[in-house]
């Protein structure tokens, strides 16, 4: 079996899984609204990579002439796409431009959509995912609002795009969903993919809009479209220096990369002129495109090649990390989640019964005086000696180097949960820096291994879970969050509560009696400290965390005044806020017991 030694090894790819030889054409339509919908479903995610397969080939074969063989810095400042030529003036039209602006929402709801996966958990601690997190950050929010101020200004609704009952607007052409679902299917593949990604943005950073493709002489609101060429100007370096940095990796595959680069590239270009063709046609005949049947897609089956359900959280832990290349994976996390839950709401009773926004205040705020209130000043030597706190450090690691995995995925839930996406999305990238590797909670934990002289292998391979200084324990709460977070549609009230306990605790009294303790014993307590700040209770993630469930609570007791319906909602968070001491209970019993094993077998070994 290859291992990759690398996070962002170029031969990652898809594994365990395949799919059965249909020879059916995968229908556009059909797949956007699957992959709209969040689907982690393994034959989803199957169909996502044949689909992008496809578009390559076509790439390769259209585009072939515009690949240069050899890289170098300069042949990446050097690509630029093709000027595609503009529609017959005879079709202007203001009701043309218009027409062009609704068909191409599918494609501008769903830009940048590529980019969402590229910081996960596994490779947040590499330059080029925190470069890709601030291109994002810096770029989505902006071309977000300025395009929903265009529809907004022409009166276009963008509405409830992810529903089923979107692709069956007649009037919406194959090309385009073509092009938006190749945006959502690159969003499934951060790692497999990331050459082609890397190309898709250089070249989506250089192009227009459609529209403006089409009409240059539109009459549409300027400000949109000049203010979003400057926005994506301004992205233009960083992405090149991206680029090369991600060459430099592997200097044995520049070759391989650089064809794969520039596949991505073209395929932008693809699209662009596809969907520009299409529409051509589209004014000229005024019939719309008709779609393929999308029955297609439930007939490719997926076979799972790995029985997950024989496997301890230590074998699972590397497979859950690499989810991207084992999506047969899913399935099972869902199911093993599923459960563990099940168990939890049977040994956790709620703190109340009937849920109101006071009652839940009142409760969080009496758990962390409580903590405050507890908390006592070191006062001389530490009860905990040095050497079990080095021996704790190294335990802890498969929880903290993926520090935030619980929330990787919180984007599934734009559509349908938009601002609650967006609080949790705020805390996923603290924990991971904001694009600067020394606010990184994985690179400052690591920073302490390696201050501690604790080598491990890195996080995302078999020999990190092989580690043999690791008790099996160390992996029951790091694989719960990263199965639980694999779903986050399908677990959202249970991943409210899970954060909620997991931002309010250590706070009051945890963290500080850590900073107190490791400073005695002169060991670097900035992971905690870093906690204690973000994490606060006022301004912090415990803050955002507290909101994040009273909107999603609110948005149960819109839509229902049923007691029943609205405590069971509640339950279902609690039981997901219980479940961080209940998964985590047989670590926190065998620690000490295997710490005293480790110690005394040591000495009688000398």
């Amino acid at each position: 079996m290859k291992h990759y030694k690398h996070v962002l090894d170029p031969e990652l790819a898809i594994l365990n899984c395949k799919v059965s030889n249909t020879h059916q054409a995968i229908n556009p339509a059909a797949l956007f609204s699957l992959l709209n919908q969040a689907s982690d479903e393994e034959n989803t995610i199957l169909m996502a990579d044949e689909f992008i397969g496809e578009k390559l080939k076509r790439v390769n074969h259209d585009y072939s002439s515009e690949f240069s063989a050899d890289y170098c810095v300069e042949n990446i400042k050097a690509l630029k796409p093709k000027k595609i030529s503009a529609l017959a003036s005879t079709l202007y039209s203001p009701n043309n431009v218009l027409a062009s602006l609704k068909q191409t929402t599918p494609i501008y709801l769903t830009e940048l959509a590529w980019l969402k996966n590229t910081f996960q958990i596994s490779s947040c601690q590499t330059s080029i995912s925190l470069q890709l997190l601030t291109t994002y950050q810096q770029l989505t929010p902006q071309v977000t609002q300025l395009y929903a101020s265009l529809l907004m200004s022409q009166g276009v609704s963008s509405a409830q795009f992810h529903c089923n009952e979107f692709i069956q607007q007649t009037d919406i052409m194959t090309e385009i969903f073509d092009f938006a679902s190749t945006q959502l299917a690159l969003t499934q593949f951060p790692r497999i993919y990331l050459a082609e990604i890397l190309g898709f943005t250089l070249a989506y950073c250089q192009m227009p809009t459609l529209i403006e493709v089409c009409f240059p002489q539109h009459q549409l609101s300027a400000d949109y479209f000049k203010q979003r060429q400057q926005l994506l100007e301004k992205q233009l370096p960083s992405v090149t220096d991206c680029i090369a940095e991600y060459m430099q990796l592997f200097p044995q595959q520049q070759r391989q990369l650089w064809y794969k680069i520039q596949s991505g590239f073209w395929l932008y270009q693809l699209l662009m002129q596809q969907s520009k063709n299409a529409f051509n046609q589209f004014l000229i005949s005024t019939k719309p495109a008709i779609k393929d049947s999308h029955q297609a897609l439930a007939k490719r089956q997926g076979r799972t090649a790995e029985k997950y359900h024989t496997l301890n959280n230590r074998q699972l832990y590397y497979y859950l990390i690499n989810a991207d290349s084992y999506p047969d994976v899913i399935k099972h996390a869902r199911e093993k989640v599923a459960k563990i839950l099940n168990i939890c709401t049977v040994f956790n009773r709620l703190p109340f019964k009937h849920y109101s926004h006071h009652k839940f205040n009142n409760f969080i705020e009496n758990i962390y005086h409580s903590e405050i209130d507890s908390y006592q000043p070191l006062q001389g030597k530490p009860k905990i000696s040095k050497a079990a706190y080095i021996w704790g450090i190294e335990q802890i690691a498969p929880m903290i180097l993926i520090d935030g995995c619980w929330l990787q995925r919180c984007q599934q839930l734009q559509n349908k949960y938009s601002e609650i996406s967006r609080l949790l999305f705020i805390i996923y990238c603290d924990e991971i820096g904001n694009g600067q590797l020394k606010h990184n909670h994985p690179y400052i934990f690591q920073k302490l291994l390696d201050s501690q002289a604790i080598t491990l292998p890195p996080v995302h391979t078999r020999a990190f879970i092989n580690h043999a200084r690791f008790i099996n324990s160390a992996f029951d709460l790091p694989c719960f969050m990263l199965a639980l977070g694999l779903s986050p549609d399908f677990f959202l009230a249970e991943l409210l509560g899970l954060n909620m306990a997991i931002e309010l605790s250590g706070l009051g009294k945890s963290y500080p009696q850590l900073v107190d303790e490791w400073g005695y014993w002169g060991i670097d307590a900035t992971i905690a400290n870093i906690h204690i700040t973000v994490d606060n209770y006022e301004t912090g993630h415990t803050l955002l965390a507290k909101k994040s469930i009273q909107l999603y609570m609110d948005e149960v007791m819109m839509n229902t005044s049923d007691t029943k319906v609205i405590d069971s909602h509640w339950k279902r968070i609690y039981t997901g806020y219980a479940s961080l001491r209940f998964v985590g209970n047989r670590f926190k019993f065998t620690l000490p017991l295997y710490y005293l094993i480790n110690k005394f077998g040591r000495k009688k070994t000398n």
